[in-house]
C-alpha cells in the first residue's frame, strides 16, 4: 500500500472518529438539556403546588367532582378542590353543582307538579319577562306558580332524592363525619322547598 493510499485511509478514519465524537457530543448535550428541562419543570410544578397550597384555606373541609380529577395533574387536582369554612357553605356549592352538571331536570319536576300538558313554550318555567339586559338573575320565587298537590310534592321529593344520590356518586366530600352527615341531610331536605325554588339553581 503506497503512501497516498495510507493517507487516504488515515483521513477516512479521522473523519469517522470526528463524526463519532460529534454524535456522542450531541447525544450528551441533548441528554443534559432534557435532564435540566425536567429539573426546571419539576421545580416549577413544585413551586406552583406550594404556592397554591398556601393560598388554599383548609377551613372545615373540601369537596371535588371525581370526573374533574380524571387525567388531571397534581396542580390541577388542587385547583379542583372546593374548600369550605362550614358545611352550609358546602351545601350551597353542591346544590349549585347538581344544576351545573344537569342532574336536576327542572322540566321533569314541572311535569310531575302540573302534568305533561302544562309544559309548553310559554310555561312559567321558561319565564324571563322583566329580566333586563344588564341583569344576570331574576327573582324566580316571585313567579305565580299554581299550587302543587301533596301527592305531587311527595313525588317531587322522591325525584329530588334520586338527583342527590347521583350527585353523591360523582363527588367526594372530605370533612368530619358530623359535617358530612349534615351536608347529606341538607341536600335531601332541600328537596322539600317550594317548586319555585327547585326549578332554578341557587346561582
Amino acid at each position: 500500500m503506497d503512501r497516498a493510499m495510507l493517507q487516504a485511509v488515515f483521513a477516512v478514519i479521522l473523519v469517522l472518529i470526528f463524526l463519532f465524537l460529534l454524535v456522542c457530543t450531541i447525544r450528551l448535550a441533548k441528554k443534559s438539556m432534557d435532564s435540566k428541562r425536567r429539573r426546571i419543570t419539576s421545580a416549577s410544578k413544585r413551586e406552583q403546588r406550594n404556592h397554591l397550597a398556601e393560598e388554599i384555606d383548609t377551613g372545615a373541609g373540601y369537596w371535588f367532582n371525581k370526573q374533574d380529577m380524571q387525567d388531571a395533574d397534581e396542580v390541577s387536582r388542587l385547583r379542583y378542590q372546593h374548600h369550605f369554612d362550614n358545611w352550609k357553605e358546602c351545601l350551597r356549592d353542591l346544590i349549585t353543582e347538581m344544576y351545573d352538571c344537569g342532574l336536576v331536570r327542572t322540566e321533569e319536576l314541572y311535569t310531575i307538579a302540573y302534568g305533561r300538558d302544562a309544559l309548553t313554550p310559554d310555561s312559567l318555567i321558561y319565564k324571563t319577562d322583566g329580566l333586563e339586559d344588564d341583569e344576570e338573575t331574576i327573582d324566580h320565587t316571585s313567579l305565580d306558580l299554581p299550587p302543587v298537590s301533596e301527592s305531587a310534592q311527595k313525588k317531587i321529593y322522591d325525584k329530588w332524592t334520586g338527583y342527590v344520590e347521583q350527585l353523591l356518586e360523582i363527588v367526594e366530600i372530605h370533612a368530619s363525619e358530623e359535617d358530612k352527615g349534615a351536608i347529606v341531610d341538607g341536600l335531601m331536605t332541600y328537596g322539600r322547598k317550594d317548586l319555585s325554588i327547585l326549578l332554578y339553581s341557587p346561582e
